[in-house]
């Protein structure tokens, strides 16, 4: 990853779902992008290209394995923790993934999570 992008701010998203848990980690500097996935497995690293105007464009790959998401700069409902009933706004790059309909809010560190639990489902920062 150069350098550049290594140090840029981290914009954070987790996923924790029952069987699924996977922290999504997005850099980008200029016209270079990189994101890490990590999971139970392992991790993943995807480096590529970024366009940043109306919204972030990234087009990464890790080998073989390809990522494109759409990135619209917002502000979303935040809880301070999971079920929190007066959430804030918070400015979030939502990234949309073609495969999903709702988008993953990425947050700046250290970011927001989607929690799927028997006790509550939402999103709060980390």
């Amino acid at each position: 990853m150069p350098a550049d992008v290594a140090s840029a701010p981290a914009w954070i998203f987790r996923y924790n779902a029952p069987g699924r848990l996977e922290t999504w980690t997005l850099r980008y500097h200029g016209d270079v992008a990189a994101i890490d996935v990590e999971s139970q497995t392992g991790t993943i690293h995807y480096l590529g290209s970024a366009t940043d105007g109306a919204s972030l464009v990234l087009a990464l790959s890790a080998g073989n394995a390809r990522l494109s998401l759409e990135c619209k700069h917002e502000q979303r409902a935040v809880g301070a923790a999971c079920g929190d009933k007066k959430p804030s706004k918070e400015d979030v790059l939502a990234c949309y993934h073609p495969d999903f309909k709702e988008p993953m809010p990425f947050g700046p560190a250290p970011g927001i999570e989607y929690l799927q639990s028997a006790s509550c489902t939402g999103y709060h920062r980390l």
